[in-house]
């Protein structure tokens, strides 16, 4: 997916925001949050990051370009991913928290 993603970041390189020419408009960021969903936040992450350097190598800047964009690339797949992990974990009971097959520890 994250060459699929370095395409899609390669065809949109070349249009930029009218008044702005740097700024591109970039709807394909859904798709590593969609891996995120589906696969977790890691594969989110790599998805992000791996795809962000291809878009760069495709467009004959070197993978290498821009790294600190690519990890901020992986990292907006990551976090959101994350903040939902932690979320569903807060829902749970606090006992079923504490154990990782989700026992109690109070005997009954």
């Amino acid at each position: 997916m994250g060459c699929v993603y370095g395409i899609a970041n390669f065809l949109s390189g070349k249009y930029y925001l009218p008044g702005c020419s740097f700024a591109e408009l970039r709807p394909q960021v859904a798709l590593p949050m969609f891996i995120g969903v589906l696969c977790g936040p890691l594969a989110g992450f790599a998805t992000g990051a791996s795809g962000d350097m291809l878009g760069y190598a495709f467009a004959g800047k070197g993978p290498l370009f821009a790294l600190h964009w690519s990890f901020a690339n992986g990292l907006m797949e990551l976090i959101p991913e994350l903040a939902a992990l932690g979320v569903s974990v807060l829902k749970k009971p606090f006992f079923e928290r504490l154990t990782a097959e989700g026992e109690n520890l109070v005997a009954p």
